[in-house]
């Protein structure tokens, strides 16, 4: 402004001046006058341009120096939740609104930003969503100064704005929205998103939009509310399975059967406890789950689980013919298809309690169905006469058998005789005797549970007169008998 003579642009005042003193003696007064008159009303003119392109200017660079919005970019949109920041990006985001006061056509969250900010979405066919609305708008009016109620639809703005009209409703609704609804993920409407100082505040329940809960959230003071929180949810996939629709402590009871896991252990179990009563078996082929099921009725004697089934179907549920890995993988190939194809995995969980024998009946029911359907095979009880070798005390000594201590050691190994010493008689006795007729039922009914010292030599193997000589050094005798039993039979359903 210095550079101004008399708030007048130099140049012109200089030429006028100028002009004046050329022809001062020539000029008359009333000339003069009328002269620096014109002067005066340019350089006011002049000077009103002037400070409106300062002021012009100086806008232009206030708006430099405000940090950039980033736009949104879909793909890198994360779901917010309760608690996490509102990204600048979304502060700006136009949306496209009718039904606004003032006539405008779009708004940005930031103009609200001092304001307990109210999402609200909505759809004209959401009889609910009309119900809340109506509440809303009173809200809206009772809390003009401190609430933003912004109902979000994705429908458009003419049938959104004539859906208003009819209803008298004063609130402003963005139209055509889908950018929102992926900030805020939901599957169900009306769904309610509550924004306060910069955060996401609560996503709750629209029952408790009421005025004694806003005045509070408005006020600062705590407050309870249930919350509806996003929970992703695809119903073609397992319920939890990778947090599908929610983590899983909301499970109360389930059974299932999978195919084999990664960790290369088996066995399981059945357990009862306060934490749940569950069973889990890991890694079994389909008659060993069967036979887990029906401990409590066969034991865990395999000799007591019967086939009767094509030699097609048990050669391949049992993979008869396959060689176990040598480290070749194009030679293990066939040995992992089978297990990829035919090991399975159980598991039962209930947070009602249950004792153990109710357990095995459900996981009796389970492995049935499913194998039933994969299979066409089925586990059932039968009681049957079976050809058995029967192990029996023909002296009233046990001195002969008992043990006289000493360190345990049961060695079925060695190549010319089976060692025992200090060893549980019924255990060690079977597992020697199992071999003197492989085919056979071994039953003890010697009544003898003590521990025992057995030496006999590898010639018992398949040879049931040696057995005898062997087993009368210790008061023992064998008998062949028919004996009726609970058997496992897995038959085919259809045969």
């Amino acid at each position: 402004m210095s550079n101004f003579f008399g708030g007048y642009p130099p140049t012109t005042c200089r030429k006028e001046m100028r002009s004046c003193l050329k022809q001062n003696q020539q000029i008359k007064p009333n000339t003069m006058k009328r002269r620096f008159r014109r002067i005066n009303r340019i350089g006011r003119l002049w000077l009103l341009l002037t400070i409106m392109c300062l002021e012009a200017v100086q806008q232009v660079s206030a708006q430099a120096a405000e940090p950039a919005v980033t736009a949104i970019q879909m793909d890198d949109v994360k779901p917010l939740q309760i608690g996490d920041t509102i990204p600048e990006s979304l502060w700006h985001l136009p949306l496209q609104v009718t039904n606004h006061p003032d006539g405008r056509e779009a708004i940005t969250l930031n103009d609200y930003r001092d304001k307990l900010i109210i999402l609200d979405f909505w759809a004209t066919w959401c009889v609910p969503c009309v119900k809340s609305l109506g509440k809303l708008d009173s809200l809206q009016q009772k809390f003009k100064d401190n609430l933003a109620i912004i109902p979000i639809t994705n429908e458009g703005a003419e049938k959104a704005a004539s859906f208003f009209s009819k209803r008298g409703w004063t609130l402003t609704t963005a139209t055509e929205e889908t950018v929102l609804e992926k900030f805020f993920p939901h599957k169900s409407i009306p769904h309610q998103v509550w924004l306060k100082d910069g955060r996401v505040y609560a996503i709750p329940m629209p029952e408790y939009t009421n005025p004694e809960v806003i005045s509070r959230v408005i006020e600062g003071k705590p407050v309870r509310i249930p919350m509806n929180e996003y929970v992703p949810l695809d119903r073609s996939k397992p319920l939890f399975l990778n947090g599908n629709g929610g983590d899983g402590s909301e499970v109360l009871y389930y059974s299932t059967v999978s195919t084999s896991i990664r960790p290369r252990v088996s066995g399981g179990g059945v357990t009862v406890s306060a934490e749940g009563n569950k069973a889990l078996f890991i890694n079994m082929s389909p008659d060993n789950l069967f036979q887990y099921a029906f401990e409590g009725d066969i034991g865990l004697n395999m000799r007591r689980v019967i086939w009767e089934t094509s030699d097609s179907l048990y050669k391949a549920i049992k993979g008869i013919g396959i060689a176990k890995p040598i480290g070749n993988y194009a030679k293990d190939k066939a040995f992992y298809d089978w297990v990829a194809e035919h090991i399975f995995c159980y598991n039962l969980f209930s947070k009602n309690e249950m004792d153990v024998a109710t357990i095995r009946g459900i996981m009796k029911a389970d492995l049935n169905r499913y194998f039933g359907a994969r299979y066409g095979i089925k586990a059932e009880l039968e009681r049957r006469k079976m050809s058995c070798l029967v192990i029996r005390s023909v002296s009233v000594d046990t001195a002969r058998l008992k043990s006289k201590g000493g360190p345990q050691v049961i060695d079925l190994k060695d190549p010319k005789e089976y060692h025992c010493a200090n060893a549980p008689f019924t255990s060690m006795i079977k597992g020697v005797l199992y071999v003197v007729e492989p085919g056979a039922f071994l039953v003890d009914s010697t009544g003898y549970y003590g521990m025992v010292d057995i030496t006999m030599p590898r010639s018992v193997d398949g040879n049931f007169a040696i057995a005898q000589q062997e087993l009368a050094r210790y008061g023992l005798r064998l008998f062949r008998e028919e004996i009726e039993m609970d058997i496992l039979v897995i038959k085919e359903l259809f045969n």
